[in-house]
């Protein structure tokens, strides 16, 4: 998928700046700078792409993985993720315990009118 529909889907780019670094042997160096892109779907699950320095983000064919997830779940198709995202949207059942009364009754009869 291209960085474009990253933005149309939602997606928020991550700047990573120079990173120092350092391996067991004593040696340090600074990552170039790149960036990413990441979607917070709900606590706990979240869509991250791989970085900008990566072959396939250079040729602008981005990838979308669930974050933290073994084994990686990886979509390609910018399809699938929007796919993905509208289910996932579609099926949060509200936190009650941050609601208004008057949220609550709306929520409540939001949930009645779509079991008819």
């Amino acid at each position: 998928m291209t960085e474009q529909e990253l933005i149309e889907l939602g997606f928020n780019r991550e700047d990573e700046f120079g990173i120092d670094c350092s391996d067991d042997q004593g040696n340090e160096w600074i990552e170039d700078a790149f960036y990413y892109y990441s979607l917070d779907l709900v606590q706990g699950l979240d869509l991250i792409t791989g970085p900008s320095d990566e072959e396939c983000a250079k040729n602008n064919e981005w990838y979308v993985e669930l974050f933290d997830t073994y084994p990686t779940v990886r979509f390609t198709d910018a399809q699938e993720v929007k796919t993905l995202i509208e289910l996932i949207k579609s099926r949060i059942v509200a936190d009650v315990s941050t609601m208004s009364t008057e949220q609550l009754i709306d929520s409540v009869l939001e949930s009645d009118d779509s079991d008819e």
